[in-house]
């Protein structure tokens, strides 16, 4: 689906509301099974998908050297090597989960004769779900909305058009036989977007995933429940008394496994109990990483002042 015309998107967000209820129905083992043909069709359709993503990039790899694109959202595009092999990895991550839906949250007791009322997990409905850059985000969304019997409407951004559009393309495939095709749908136009926005009716949530800006302009411009961000910047604190060889592996992972994904470490906090023994150490273990260390003046002070790959951290390196 990648019509902007008006009726072709109300067909298109009707027909995902009656796969979603379709699919709020199915069992676990259903929902476990049409999980397992997307991984068993993306592995088989791996080369189609990889040429698709290359496309992407050589042409955003000329919109970075024109200044239209940044170099951040470049590095997000790349879907080969580990993060081919995190994506199939993931998929069978979820599979793995107990099933979410049918769980009793909470209960009361309304009446002495045995009333009683029972809150339960269940599917939201549909979801639309707008995301930027990174198209393994795809398959990620996918699979969780399926294993959580959510119908799925996904625009990415245009960055990754033939990367989302293959992508999507072979969930389909995948979940045809299930009579599921629907339940999962590509919005390939941009000026698609504040059309979908105004279908309350047919639409129950919707998920950005990006940056402000985009955040902003879909809560302003849609009645329908937004969850998504404004602002974030992601911290890791180091408590007295944690084991500092873990600490120290896994604040450097945070910040050095995926730079350019936006939950990857930005600030790190070190309880003043520890910092002279800590700090140094993790220093340097960054530092094997190629990271540039800003510190506050407690931190030059503790390393002995500015050097190489340590500067003095300025007001705005603590915001977003």
């Amino acid at each position: 689906m990648s019509n902007s015309n008006a009726d072709s998107l109300t067909e298109c967000a009707m027909a995902t509301r009656r796969a979603g209820r379709r699919l709020a129905s199915t069992s676990i083992g259903e929902r476990n099974a049409m999980l397992a043909a997307i991984r068993s069709h993306l592995v088989a359709k791996k080369e189609e998908l990889l040429a698709a993503n290359h496309t992407d990039m050589e042409a955003a790899q000329k919109d970075v050297a024109a200044g239209k694109l940044s170099p951040t959202l470049y590095k997000r595009l790349d879907l080969s090597g580990s993060k081919w092999n995190s994506l199939i990895a993931g998929l069978e991550t979820v599979m793995s989960l107990k099933d979410p839906l049918g769980k009793v949250t909470y209960s009361h007791e309304m009446t002495e004769d045995g009333l009683r009322l029972y809150r339960l997990t269940c599917p939201i409905g549909v979801v639309l779900v707008i995301f930027e850059a990174r198209p393994e985000a795809a398959v990620q969304i996918a699979s969780l909305c399926i294993k959580s019997g959510n119908a799925l409407l996904l625009k990415g951004g245009s960055e990754a058009k033939n990367s989302n559009a293959a992508i999507v393309e072979a969930i389909r495939e995948a979940i045809e036989p299930f009579g599921m095709a629907d339940a999962v749908q590509s919005i390939g136009s941009r000026s698609a977007v504040d059309e979908l926005l105004r279908m309350d009716e047919y639409i129950d949530v919707v998920v950005p995933r990006g940056s402000n800006s985009l955040v902003k302009y879909i809560k302003s411009h849609t009645s329908i429940p937004v969850l998504g961000h404004a602002d974030g910047i992601c911290h890791t604190y180091i408590h007295s008394e944690a084991d500092p060889d873990m600490a120290i592996k896994v604040t450097v992972d945070a910040k050095t496994q995926y730079p350019a994904v936006c939950n990857a470490t930005e600030t790190i906090l070190v309880d003043q109990a520890i910092a002279d023994s800590f700090i140094p150490r993790l220093f340097s273990s960054l530092r094997e990483k190629g990271v540039t260390v800003h510190g506050d003046s407690t931190v030059l002070k503790i390393l002995g002042g500015a050097r190489e790959g340590l500067v003095e951290a300025r007001g705005n390196d603590f915001d977003t």
